[in-house]
């Protein structure tokens, strides 16, 4: 029991987002971070687990929906770091394969559910219908000619939004998992294993991408859904490579930071980078090895 501020650390900052809406968001990619140390931890003993539990099973029975994120989420996340460490041959397969059960579920809710989608949509037209008001308050923008645009296809555009959910959220949920599993091998001092897809895998993403040729709303969103998902996975294959060069040249730590920063605030940068990723299925963008780069 002498670890298990860990796991309800992990719970407590997983649920922040019901107390404090606001930024409560900006805690919870901690929460795995928090549960795979206590999954990695000596220390750790049954009772503690069957303690983690049976606080999740309590939790449930008030908010069942946040409990079952948790769990294929923030748990499933911790499970896949802590099974796969440490093994270079798998090294994508954790980060890749932890947002699985949550874009599994969202799926299912949002194209098989009516309620589900339903409820979702008056949410998002909601939304819509704020920021068009805002846009037509401020016409110096140029937003006023798409906000006119989105009140004429106002329920078309809501659903387009509410389909592609299970991307965003394989989206965020790998960018969570990467940075996980980065912050994680510094506290262990495991050496950093670079993230690197399979290149088959280009195939299945060009498979999907071929549904943007269909008209039918539902069909196109398969497209838009594999595009987020690819986007998030090159995403971080580029990113490793300009890891790389960032500690090739050996810059000083704030400018490490600065560089990520304008990375992440920058939506154009991250395709760039995406891109790159993309490209090294063909491409080299790490060069030589820094010994043969000196003796050449």
């Amino acid at each position: 029991m002498r670890v298990f501020y860990l796991p309800a650390a992990s719970l407590i900052l997983f649920a922040a987002v019901l107390f404090f809406p606001r930024i409560g968001g900006l805690f919870i990619p901690f929460s795995p971070l928090l549960l795979l140390l206590y999954f990695s931890e000596p220390a750790r003993e049954k009772k503690s687990d069957i303690l983690l539990l049976a606080v999740i099973a309590l939790c449930a029975a008030f908010e069942p929906y946040l409990s079952v994120y948790y769990v294929i989420t923030v748990m499933f996340t911790a499970y896949m770091i802590n099974r796969f460490q440490n093994m270079p041959d798998s090294n994508w397969l954790p980060v890749a394969a932890s947002p699985i059960p949550a874009f599994v579920v969202s799926s299912v809710l949002v194209f098989f559910s009516e309620s589900v989608r339903g409820s979702l949509i008056e949410n998002v037209i909601n939304i819509l219908e704020t920021l068009v008001k805002a846009a037509k308050d401020a016409p110096d923008t140029g937003a006023a000619a798409y906000a006119a645009v989105v009140e004429k296809n106002m329920d078309l555009a809501a659903l387009s939004l509410v389909l592609i959910f299970p991307g965003l959220i394989f989206l965020t949920s790998v960018l969570v998992a990467y940075f996980t599993k980065t912050f994680f091998y510094k506290i262990k001092k495991y050496p950093h294993e670079v993230f690197r897809l399979p290149d088959n895998l280009v195939w299945v993403m060009l498979a999907g991408l071929a549904f943007f040729f269909t008209k039918d709303v539902y069909m196109r969103s398969v497209a838009f859904n594999t595009l987020l998902v690819f986007a998030g996975l090159y995403f971080i294959q580029g990113f490793e490579v300009l890891r790389h060069w960032v500690h090739r040249f050996k810059l000083a730590g704030i400018f490490k930071a600065i560089i990520y920063i304008i990375i992440f605030s920058e939506p154009p940068l991250m395709l760039a980078l995406a891109m790159v990723g993309l490209f090294t299925i063909w491409f080299n963008f790490f060069g030589k090895p820094k010994q043969e780069s000196t003796e050449g």
